[in-house]
Order: structure tokens, then C-alpha cells, then sequence
């Protein structure tokens, strides 16, 4: 009799510092429905992963649901895989670092499950070739990736009916090719239409045919909770697993590994899953591969061709995204402290927990949904970075106070940075970019107060462009009803995203200086369509040490205005406090040319818990309470102000050395979720001006105090 086998990979995940509404949600949409569905049915064998994250969620808030599962477990239903224990993307952290998260969680499954897990659930299907030696070494036998993984390395369809092996350094690793179709039509087909395609593929000779996806797709996912199990497709689809078991065998991918031959061997190149490719590449190019890719197939092209056209590296994100290259960045830098303290001994070992916590893959990547721009996410790994490296301090520093400064490669783009740290704080200067602060984190609270994002391009937004477009059409003709419906079909859930289609022509840092026009307007100045008459933002800084435990940063550049092109030296010294706090101080000095009147800026970009309308924040000027929300705010004179929420432990108060005016921002992204496009709140700028008049020989100085003080 032909036969077929089935093996369905579940994986479940949350990530580092999601939301705890978000944990409850899914948890009734998705794991427990789907936990009760196995009991239920125990002809229905499978593979589960669940990543480590998201079981200590579980274990602390649901603590009935781990016995239940272990119960599957030993009666031989569902295998448990592993995998890195916050779910990182191995190929980016330390090789210590990948195999310390596996353990971890390899010890989890077996304690808690009663299984020895030998299967790993790969983060977002990342591969690079040396990866088997990396999983060889921690006691790995298989993994899972796309069949497109497959195909860029020349196997077709036909020949993933099994399992490949592959090698590095000697290192063997079983691979099996999850199929896209089968993720396709599970469960959008019915059970029906589902098993009619698997019964197309039963042979004689033993095959299997492999889905992994996400367990959310089964109830998570918009409007699948519905369908899925209030309308029974769940239910229908186990009945006809049953109803067809003499030759559709349904086997966890363990089992499969275990007891058939491979198919031989195969070298994968570096790939991830299809969309993935397709996001990691330049805005531009991006939208280009995804229309390029629709054409293609609607066009009747010949499919064997697909295989060889994909998009880019998982690591490309760093250059996308300078505020994912920073988080990198850090979580390297922490790892080598900790090392460092590892040696001599004393090194509490939660501090290593505490990095991989930051190494969770979630933020590090943006597709059509979330990303780096889930900033309460991206905040809690931050939070638990500083955690590590204030438990490495602690050790490398027994002596409670100091301050080191050093100048190194530290973001990896060919220029140098200055790196102030100290036992309460760590400031980080692109002396190549403007000398500005992309890291300012406030170790003794755990908070990196520059976690601001750019507005950049995104390869959606052209298609929420031409949305807009075709709904303004429409109303002009007075079409009320294809103006929703091209709304709906969009799902444009913020009636003002065209507002934050708007694009930074700069990072969104701390420390930039700007020389305007006196009549630029904050509209401009917030539409990032201004002219800056200073050549400082994105050009080199000199530095030197400036007394105890303070630095200077120094340019020699250009002031163009309408009375021609003055010189002009402009000096700025930090000063680093022991509790956080940090001092700015100005000089600048005309070294030729004619006088200029303009107006000198400080621009000063916040992390979005600290003003955020959601994080209920308590801003006052002069002490006079403000509600700024999401509205652009212009305050004439500022001579004090004082920010803090409920989403930090910390709030922070400034003090300009001469009163000044100060234009409020909110930074605000038109991005992508799986629900739809909405404006998302990305943090705050705050841009301190003074009127600046410089004549020959003529000197003037500004500053700005930060105080760091306990949240009220």
C-alpha cells in the first residue's frame, strides 16, 4: 500500500519582555486549544517547540499546562524539541553564548518533559554553513529549514521527501525541508483538500513531507481563532488524520530521523526563509524583489526559476537598521566583559542568563510586522544587557567608583567611537558621525535612554502610498464605499499614517547640534525638510580628556548662511556624575569669515518609555505640568524640565545654562504589523535652541544639565 508520513513542527514562542496581556491572549487562542486538541485525539502524533521565554511565562502563570504536556510527552505523542533558550539567532552571538542557550533549554525539556531532545528548532530558519559544528558540539542531530533553503542548492521538490545530511569541520547534521505548500494550506484549505494533497504524494517507498510554522497560526493569527476551533477546522482535520491512518502516518520528525536513511548529502548556502531574504534587503530593492516576485508568478513563469531568485543575508539588518547594530553591538561588548570576569572567579551566573535574555531574536529584524519597532521590547533587552554588564562590573571594578574612556571600532563601520563608562553610566560617541551619543544607558536603572528610531523607507510603504492615493481618489469622486473598501483591503488602522511618512536624513541620537535659519519653523524642523546651515551632524569629532571624569569633543567646520561661509570651532564637554547624571557645556568660537546670526540647537532624542501617551507620563516645564501626548509642542522659554512614566524607574530632569526654546517632537513610524499599518510612537525629540550671534574674535557658550533621579 502507498503510505505516506506526516510530521508537523510546531514552534511557540513570545518574546523577551512582551507585553503580559499578549502572553494571556495567545495562550487562550493558541496553546491551550491546541494542548486540549491533543489530548483529545492521541493518533495525532507531532513535534512541539516552545522556547524557553515563553515557558517561563508558562511555568510561572500556567503551572497546570507543563504536567499536562509531559503527559503527551511519555505516552510517545509529542516530541519536544530544543533550540537556543530565548530564541536568538545562533549564527549572530558567540559560539559559548549559542551553546550555553541550548543547554539550557535541553536541560529544561528534559527535566521537565522527560525527553532527551535531539531536534532544534532553528530561530527564523537562519542558516550559515559552519552551523553544524556549532550544534554538533552541543548534542544536536537535526534541525528544520524552508524547502527554499533546499532549492537555492540546486534539489528540487521532488527530492525533499526525507531527510539530507549536511557537515562542517566533520560535524554531521540531519536537515529536513519544511514545505512551503503545506504551510500554504494549513489551515486556510479544509481537512478535506489538505488530505487529498497528501494522498497525492503517498508512494511505496517510505516519504515524508514535512510543515513547520508557528503554533500561532493556529488561532493567533487574524481571524484564525474563529475558524480554526470555534468553527471546528481543528477538530475536522484531526478526524480526517484518523479517518485516513492506514497509509497517512502522522510521526514527530525525531521519530522519522530515527528510523529511515538519509537521501545523501547537501552543503546549504546562507538563506533564511523566503520572506525573510526579501526583507533583509535595502527599502528599495526590497519592494523591487516583491513586485518583481508577484509579477512573476501571476504571470505564469516557469517555477523552476523561482528557486534562483532570492533576496538577501539575515545579517544585513545591521546595515539596515543602525539601532539593531547597536543592540549587537552592546550584547558582544557585554559578553567580552563578562568573560573577562569569569576568570578570576566571583561572577554571579545569572549575569550570563541575563545576556542571552538580550540576545531574543525579536528586535533585531523587521519584516510586515513588529520588529525593531516593538520598543517595549526592544527596551526590556537593553534592560537586561545593562543587567549583565553592571554584574561584570561589579567584578573588573571591586573598587565602586570609576571611569575609563576608550576609542575603538566599536559599531564596526570602519570608524571609530569614544566609549565613556563608568559604575553608574556608559556614554558612546560616533566621533565620526557629528560626536553624537547613540548609547546612553543608565546602568544602576537598567535603561538605555537613546533607544529612539529613525523614520526611514520601508518596501511597504510604496504600497500604503498608493493606497492612499486610490482612497483620496475616491473620495474626491465621492465614493464612500471604495473609500472603505480600500481601507479594508489594506487595513489602514490609523487614519494619520500619511503624517509619518516622513524620513530622518540623520540618526535619531543625543548630542546633535544643528545652525538654522532664525525663521525655521518647527514644522519643518519635524518634517525633517530643513536646512541646516552648519556642516557638524554627520561630519568628524576630535577629543580629548577634559578633567575628572569628563571629556571634550571638538570640530573645526562651517557655517553657510546668506552672508556668506563663516568658520566656527565648536567644543562640547561631557561631564559623567557618579548616580548617572550627565553635564553638557558649549563654547564656540568664529575663526573667520563674516559675522552670523542664526539660531544654535541641541537635539536630544528620548527612548519612547520615558513620553510615551501609554506609559502615562508626568512632563512639567518650570513646574508647570504639560500634556505634549503625540502633538508637535513648541515652548517658548525652558529653563527647567522634568520627564518621567510608569515605564521607567528612572525620570530625568534638564537644566539649560541660559533659557531656551525648546521644540517638542514625537517620532512616530509608519509601520507594519500583522494586522495592518498603523503609526507607531518611536520616541521623543527634544531640541533645545538658542539665538546664536558670532562675530570675528567673538565667542558664545550654552549647556545643558541631565539629572537622573528616581522615578515619583
Amino acid at each position: 500500500m502507498k503510505q505516506v508520513y506526516l510530521s508537523v513542527v510546531l514552534h511557540n514562542h513570545q518574546p523577551v519582555g512582551q507585553l503580559p496581556w499578549v502572553f494571556e491572549t495567545i495562550y487562550g487562542e493558541s496553546y491551550l486549544p491546541m494542548l486540549e486538541a491533543l489530548e483529545a485525539n492521541p493518533h495525532v502524533r507531532l513535534s512541539l517547540h516552545y522556547s524557553g521565554c515563553l515557558l517561563d511565562w508558562i511555568f510561572a502563570n500556567r503551572p497546570d499546562f507543563a504536567p499536562r504536556l509531559r503527559k503527551l510527552a511519555e505516552r510517545g505523542q509529542v516530541e519536544i524539541l530544543t533550540g537556543g533558550y530565548y530564541e536568538p539567532i545562533l549564527v549572530s552571538i558567540p559560539p559559548d553564548d549559542a551553546a550555553g542557550q541550548i543547554a539550557k533549554l535541553t536541560a529544561t525539556v528534559r527535566e521537565r518533559f522527560g525527553q532527551e531532545p535531539r531536534g532544534l528548532w532553528l530561530a527564523e530558519r537562519v542558516w550559515e554553513p559552519h552551523l553544524p559544528s556549532i550544534l554538533g558540539k552541543a548534542g544536536i542531530e537535526w534541525t528544520i529549514l524552508d524547502d527554499t533553503h533546499f532549492k537555492m542548492a540546486g534539489l528540487t521538490e521532488s527530492q525533499l521527501q526525507g531527510y539530507w545530511v549536511t557537515e562542517d569541520q566533520g560535524y554531521p547534521l540531519k536537515l529536513l525541508g519544511s514545505s512551503k505548500l503545506l504551510r500554504e494550506i494549513l489551515p486556510w484549505k479544509s481537512p478535506g483538500e489538505v488530505v487529498d494533497h497528501l494522498r497525492s504524494q503517498a508512494s511505496e517507498e517510505p516519504r515524508l513531507l514535512v510543515m513547520g510554522d508557528d503554533g500561532e497560526k493556529f488561532g493567533s493569527w487574524p481571524g484564525t481563532y474563529d475558524y480554526v476551533w470555534r468553527k471546528g477546522w481543528m477538530e475536522r482535520f484531526f478526524a480526517a488524520l484518523n479517518e485516513n491512518s492506514d497509509w497517512l502516518k502522522t510521526a514527530p520528525a525525531g521519530e522519522f530521523v530515527a528510523s529511515q536513511r538519509p537521501l545523501g548529502r547537501v552543503y546549504i548556502p546562507t538563506a533564511s526563509y523566503e520572506e525573510m531574504m526579501e526583507w533583509a534587503l535595502p527599502a528599495e530593492r526590497s519592494h523591487e524583489l516583491g513586485v518583481l516576485r508577484r509579477q512573476f508568478m501571476e504571470g505564469g513563469g516557469d517555477l523552476r526559476l523561482a528557486s534562483f531568485v532570492h533576496g538577501g543575508a539575515w545579517r544585513n539588518f545591521m546595515a539596515k537598521y543602525p539601532e539593531v547594530n547597536t543592540l549587537h553591538k552592546k550584547v558582544l561588548r557585554v559578553h567580552q566583559k563578562l568573560a573577562a570576569a569569569a576568570v578570576g572567579g566571583g561572577l554571579d551566573n545569572r549575569a550570563w542568563d541575563d545576556l542571552w535574555a538580550a540576545e531574543c531574536n525579536c528586535p533585531y529584524w523587521h519584516g510586515v510586522f513588529g520588529g525593531v519597532y516593538l520598543k517595549d521590547i526592544r527596551h526590556a533587552l537593553f534592560a537586561h544587557a545593562l543587567a549583565a554588564e553592571a554584574a561584570a562590573d561589579r567584578v573588573l571594578h571591586p573598587t565602586g567608583s570609576w571611569f575609563e574612556t576608550s576609542v575603538e571600532d566599536h559599531d564596526r563601520d570602519g570608524l571609530d567611537e569614544l566609549l565613556v563608562e563608568s559604575e553608574s553610566s556608559d556614554v558612546y560617541v560616533a566621533l565620526g558621525k557629528g560626536g553624537g551619543i547613540f548609547e546612553w544607558d543608565i546602568k544602576t536603572a537598567g535603561v538605555n535612554l537613546a533607544t529612539a528610531i529613525a523614520r526611514r523607507p520601508e518596501a511597504y510603504h510604496q504600497t500604503l502610498r498608493e493606497a492612499l492615493a486610490a482612497q483620496r481618489a475616491a473620495g474626491d469622486a465621492g465614493g464612500e464605499e471604495a473609500v472603505k473598501s480600500i481601507h479594508d483591503a489594506v487595513a489602514i488602522l490609523d487614519e494619520r499614517i500619511g503624517e509619518a511618512l516622513l524620513y530622518d536624513w540623520h540618526d535619531r541620537w543625543c548630542l546633535i547640534e544643528h545652525f538654522l535659519d532664525a525663521d525655521a519653523t518647527i514644522d519643518s524642523f519635524y518634517r525633517a525638510q530643513y536646512q541646516d546651515l552648519g556642516d557638524f551632524v554627520l561630519q568628524g569629532f576630535d577629543w580629548e580628556p577634559s578633567g575628572e571624569r569628563a571629556v571634550e569633543l571638538r570640530r573645526n567646520g562651517v557655517v553657510r548662511h546668506s552672508g556668506g561661509e563663516t568658520r566656527v570651532a565648536l567644543a562640547k564637554r561631557l561631564v559623567l556624575g557618579t548616580d548617572g547624571d550627565l553635564g553638557v557645556s558649549y563654547s564656540l568660537e568664529h575663526l573667520g569669515g563674516p559675522s552670523v546670526e542664526c539660531r544654535f540647537g541641541s537635539e536630544w532624542n528620548l527612548t519612547p518609555l520615558l513620553v510615551g501617551t501609554e506609559y502615562e507620563p508626568a512632563v512639567s516645564v518650570e513646574g508647570a505640568a504639560r500634556a505634549w501626548g503625540r502633538e508637535v509642542v513648541d515652548e517658548p522659554t525652558v529653563k527647567a524640565i522634568s520627564l518621567s512614566s510608569r515605564g521607567l524607574p528612572i525620570g530625568l530632569e534638564g537644566t539649560p545654562s541660559v533659557g531656551a526654546r525648546l521644540w517638542a517632537l514625537p517620532i512616530e513610524a509608519a509601520s507594519a504589523s500583522e494586522k495592518g499599518y498603523e503609526r507607531t510612537y518611536q520616541g521623543h525629540c527634544l531640541y533645545f535652541h538658542w539665538p546664536l550671534t558670532l562675530g570675528p574674535g567673538e565667542s558664545a557658550s550654552f549647556g545643558i544639565d541631565w539629572r537622573v533621579r528616581p522615578a515619583s
